[in-house]
């Protein structure tokens, strides 16, 4: 699916160069990463990234326990919940290729707002429809945030520092899995329902403190220009 969603962004190839001076290793690494830095879009998609990841790969770890314990659902409610979300997921990449300026930053903490909003809400209704739903935005909102996000940093990258770009991108996705692993894994068991609050608050205070954070980033990085 991810091929999928990459194939639906539209990219303007930068002409060919003859000769390119190939950079070593490390060197290419550190000026992508500082090219990220001064970058105020850049850099806020990395936190975007780091952020809706750790949501995201949560509520995947403690959905089919959510489904089993605390919705009394099956196996088959959990492959049903998977296969629409993935249904929504190919519907918003195919929508976003078609409809290009929808991919903008703004667009996507107003998903994130709605998406939090709905876990929150969520956490009140104890049924297994309502969180087939929620399974169902979850896709919605995950696919729509990997062709949003990457039609930001194809637009806001030089050619030169695209890949680089990229690979700190894929870096950046999961830098903070493992904490979720470890500790949702554990805590899913004690919170039941009530980890679809603790997402949905996490979501929305995530997308608020970025928001703060990336707008002193873009003033600084004003102010040094």
């Amino acid at each position: 699916m991810t091929v999928m969603f990459n194939l639906a962004i539209k990219y303007q190839p930068a002409p060919r160069k003859e000769t390119q001076i190939i950079e070593p290793f490390l060197q290419s690494l550190t000026a992508g990463f500082k090219y990220v830095q001064q970058s105020p879009r850049l850099f806020e998609s990395m936190l975007l990234t780091i952020w809706t990841n750790f949501f995201f790969e949560g509520f995947i770890l403690a959905m089919p326990y959510l489904i089993q314990h605390n919705y009394h659902g099956t196996a088959t409610s959990y492959s049903t919940a998977l296969t629409l979300a993935a249904i929504a997921g190919i519907f918003v990449s195919l929508l976003l290729g078609k409809l290009p300026q929808y991919n903008t930053m703004n667009s996507m903490y107003r998903d994130f707002y709605l998406l939090g909003g709905a876990f929150l809400l969520a956490t009140f209704f104890k049924y297994l429809w309502v969180f087939i739903v929620l399974v169902i935005l979850y896709g919605f909102a995950r696919s729509a945030f990997v062709i949003k996000i990457n039609t930001v940093r194809q637009e806001a990258s030089a050619p030169e520092y695209l890949g680089r770009v990229f690979g700190i991108s894929f870096f950046a996705t999961d830098l903070f899995s493992p904490i979720i692993t470890i500790s949702l894994g554990y805590g899913v068991a004690i919170l039941g329902e009530w980890t679809l609050f603790l997402l949905g608050t996490l979501l929305i205070m995530g997308m608020l403190v970025i928001k703060v954070i990336s707008k002193q980033h873009k003033q600084k990085s004003l102010l040094n220009e």
